[in-house]
């Protein structure tokens, strides 16, 4: 059972699958018989680079710095797995994490408040549905003339079913959830 849930939407997702994941490396082969992880680290969490930025633009055909409504990037993010062994369902590693975002209001933004959308997927769980969650996060800019502010996001959690792969198969990607157009603005930015 694959769960990935979020504290503020509260949305839950399960499939059965098949994974492989585990935690730490053990000093000594007996500790390892204990160690529900097998002695391997935690996934990987992955930015990729075409989706860890965000420009929105207002509505229209101008695409310069005048038309930015905001740009949001992933500045960082936090969390720990631990695996917890049961005779009925097996080994399970549970995920948290909390990512933090960098947001800057643009010239072209008239609202006092916003929104955005950035995803958690772990690709090794394609084509179930739940390998994908989007989570939306709202936010609200300050009063005062801040450039750039940090916004943290609830924890994430993330619960997935050990069994046939490493953990080093099981990468955790994080980004935003673009449009086809936001997409190539990243790509032909990234290019220069």
């Amino acid at each position: 059972m694959l769960n990935l849930s979020v504290g503020h939407v509260g949305a839950m997702l399960r499939v059965g699958a098949v994974a492989g994941l585990a935690l730490t490396v053990s000093a000594c082969s007996l500790a390892q018989k204990d160690d529900p992880s097998g002695g391997q680290a935690c996934p990987q969490v992955r930015i990729d680079r075409d989706t860890a930025k965000m420009t929105v633009f207002r509505d229209g055909p101008g695409r310069d710095l005048t038309d930015v409504v905001y740009t949001v990037e992933i500045a960082d993010y936090t969390g720990d797995c631990t695996f917890v062994k049961d005779k009925e369902k097996g080994t399970t590693i549970n995920m948290r994490m909390k990512v933090l975002f960098a947001i800057s209001k643009g010239p072209a933004e008239t609202a006092p408040d916003n929104r955005m959308d950035y995803f958690v997927a772990i690709p090794a769980f394609y084509p179930a549905e739940s390998a994908k969650q989007v989570m939306p996060v709202q936010f609200k800019y300050p009063q005062t003339n801040v450039v750039t502010m940090m916004v943290r996001d609830e924890e994430v959690r993330l619960t997935l079913p050990l069994k046939d792969m490493k953990t080093k198969d099981m990468p955790v990607y994080i980004g935003f959830q673009l449009t086809p157009d936001q997409l190539a603005y990243n790509r032909r930015q990234n290019s220069r």
